[in-house]
């Protein structure tokens, strides 16, 4: 957390400006991994919160935050019955997906599921939202620590590979995600970032 801070507001990006908060959420939103690592309270009143976003550390300054759904303290209930219960399972990687649905435990404790479901919807925010669970970072957490999953090198790989092919005109987007194993709206959205990045390129490259 040693960078230069930044302030918000808008940011020239060719004939372009750019908010600064459209640029933060474009980082979490494209991010393979994101990672609140840490969160704190400061005297003045706002938060910081200390990001990992694929290896890249930002640390954000919150100021007047609101809740806007949920209960936090049904969420911090829900965290210390989670954790009990949990911690009481020996080697829950061992578990099968049918036997995982039986006891009502997470899908993710299941490596081939995960993988799956990480190759299918691209990111572990994406694998939380899809299923239900509430945080990403745990599933990341988990994954790490039990099986080595490194999101981010395997899925830079396959989407060079999705790049490589579309390049070639001879896929339909439909076709892409079925070679590659990735779920459509992933394919479209890793597509629109590669545009995107094309579009901002040249631009530089004209002014």
């Amino acid at each position: 957390m040693g960078a230069t801070a930044e302030k918000p507001g808008e940011v020239s990006q060719g004939a372009e400006r750019v908010p600064f908060e459209q640029r933060l959420v474009e980082a979490v939103r494209s991010a393979a991994r994101a990672e609140v690592v840490e969160a704190l309270a400061m005297e003045d009143g706002s938060i910081l919160l200390d990001l990992d976003l694929d290896g890249y550390r930002l640390a954000i300054s919150l100021t007047g935050p609101r809740l806007v759904q949920g209960s936090l303290d049904e969420a911090l209930s829900r965290q210390r019955s989670l954790r009990g219960r949990y911690n009481n399972i020996r080697n829950p990687e061992a578990f099968t997906v049918e036997e995982l649905r039986e006891r009502n435990l997470p899908l993710y404790w299941n490596e081939r599921w995960l993988r799956a479901e990480l190759s299918r919807l691209g990111s572990y925010t994406a694998v939380a939202r899809t299923h239900g669970y509430p945080s990403a970072i745990t599933i990341a957490s988990y994954a790490k620590r039990k099986f080595g999953i490194s999101v981010r090198k395997e899925l830079d790989a396959k989407r060079q590979a999705v790049y490589a092919d579309h390049d070639t005109g001879s896929y339909t987007e439909r076709e892409l995600a079925e070679k590659h194993g990735v779920g459509l709206a992933t394919l479209r959205r890793w597509l629109a970032q590669k545009r995107s990045r094309k579009a901002r390129r040249g631009k530089r490259s004209t002014s």
